[in-house]
């Protein structure tokens, strides 16, 4: 494919893309083969191989290096091939690594070097003294009704999704803001959109 043809600018080597190219296929095949096979049904399936067999520490490690480099955050100046290899080969990286990235780079700068202080500091030994922060979030605090959350997450989501503040949740009639009621609230939206009532979703004992 294209995002795998170029690396840093310039023309990735026909070895290294071949490679690519059978991984990704490997991947696939692992992953969906269930679709090969109509008795299945269609439905999901375990993959034939785990996906963690196909990560590349080496690779992840290198990723993680340049999402720590401040400069290029700032600067939005990551090299192509991390962008190429996420969205190309995804499969390379653990979970945590392709969410240290989209945190680093679908957010803003503020959110991009505040994630990547975070990180530091929590790999920071305890006595080594605060650095200063040079990533500030802006943060926005809304109020929502236990009774109508979704429609409370949708009002949130047409009031600031195209902003870059973070999100502070508190209930009506109750006292307390901050991680807690926040993380409870996502939590109990993720929770709504699953009910069987909405549709949203294929049934397994449908028929």
């Amino acid at each position: 494919g294209e995002a795998l043809a170029v690396r840093g600018g310039t023309p990735m080597s026909p070895e290294c893309a071949l490679v690519l190219r059978l991984l990704r296929s490997l991947h696939l095949i692992s992953r969906d083969w269930y679709h090969l096979f109509p008795p299945c049904g269609g439905l999901p399936r375990p993959p034939l191989v785990p996906g963690g067999e196909f990560v590349s520490v080496k690779v992840a490690s290198k990723l993680m290096r340049q999402l720590q480099d401040p400069l290029m955050l700032s600067t939005g100046s990551l090299p192509t091939w991390c962008s190429d290899l996420v969205q190309g080969c995804n499969f390379l990286f653990p979970i945590e690594c392709r969410e240290f990235y989209t945190s680093c780079t679908a957010f803003g700068i503020s959110r991009a070097l505040h994630s990547m202080q975070q990180r530091v500091q929590g790999s920071s030994p305890s006595d080594r003294p605060t650095e200063v922060r040079i990533g500030r979030i802006q943060r926005q605090k809304i109020r929502v009704s236990r009774g109508r959350l979704l429609a409370s997450a949708m009002r949130a989501l047409e009031l600031y999704a195209g902003h870059r503040s973070m999100l502070e949740v508190e209930y009506y009639g109750e006292a307390g803001t901050g991680l807690g009621p926040t993380l409870e609230f996502f939590t109990l939206v993720s929770q709504e959109l699953q009910a069987q009532r909405l549709g949203l979703w294929r049934d397994s004992g449908a028929r």
